[in-house]
């Protein structure tokens, strides 16, 4: 008796485990997510802070969805694709074109040589 209820204690805390790495897996990723700050030029900006620097009201977000398709909005344009998550990369394909940020808890980080470092959080 004592070792059955070892093996359905077992059997139920693996199944739990189970289910949480799953649930993790995707639904880290899964919500909307709008850009909150941007690092260029050796500055670290706020939305508001790099519209005042440059005339720019910066609004964008990415919906990520369970299905793996995502939908990026920039200055009220939107454009649908998909994404992959492998370990903390996701990767963005949005018409053909992809990109690749990082998934810390509930902070993505897009980094492009070009324009610099943009932080984005989960709304």
């Amino acid at each position: 008796m004592k070792r059955t209820s070892r093996i359905v204690t077992l059997l139920l805390v693996s199944v739990m485990i189970f289910s949480c790495l799953a649930a993790c897996a995707g639904g880290g990723i899964v919500g909307t997510w709008k850009i909150d700050k941007i690092e260029m030029m050796g500055m670290s900006l706020s939305l508001e802070e790099f519209a005042e620097q440059f005339g720019i009201e910066m609004d964008m977000s990415f919906e990520f969805k369970d299905d793996n398709t995502v939908v990026g909005t920039a200055f009220g344009e939107k454009q649908t694709g998909t994404y992959t998550v492998n370990g903390s990369k996701v990767t963005v394909t949005l018409d053909g074109e992809s990109m690749d940020m990082v998934l810390d808890g509930n902070t993505l980080t897009i980094e492009d040589d070009s324009f610099g470092k943009m932080t984005l959080v989960k709304k």
